[in-house]
């Protein structure tokens, strides 16, 4: 396996949850991002609140990165300060537009990723 592909990951004691070793996040239904979860920025990005959970070898400052599946550029991501090396930890997540997006997440030795599609309405 190559450093860049994500290993085996599985879903956590609660549906929706996704974990890799001790790094934690939930995942919307469907794996949509859409309506009541996004802001729409008025430069046209696409923003959300994001949680994590760090615990185990997820010590440390959480990294997050991402791209849309066939088109550039890359989301931005926000993880303020305050919430120390273990634990939860809230994130922001812009989108520059609508479309597939595979998401990272790394703190201390753990890298988490997965994929979501974004929608700025509801329909799915």
């Amino acid at each position: 396996m190559s450093d860049d592909a994500p290993g085996p990951a599985h879903r956590g004691p609660d549906i929706g949850n996704y974990v890799r070793d001790g790094l934690w996040t939930h995942l919307p239904p469907e794996g949509i991002v859409s309506a009541g979860g996004v802001m729409i920025r008025p430069d046209g990005t696409i923003g959300t609140k994001w949680p994590w959970w760090r615990e185990g070898r997820a010590q440390g400052r959480l990294t997050i990165s991402g791209q849309r599946r066939r088109a550039r550029p890359p989301l931005q991501a926000g993880t303020p300060d305050g919430y120390g090396d273990s634990g939860f930890q809230v994130s922001t997540l812009t989108f520059p537009d609508e479309g597939c997006w595979e998401v990272t997440g790394q703190a201390g030795e753990a890298r988490l990723t997965f994929v979501v599609l974004v929608r700025r309405g509801i329909d799915r």
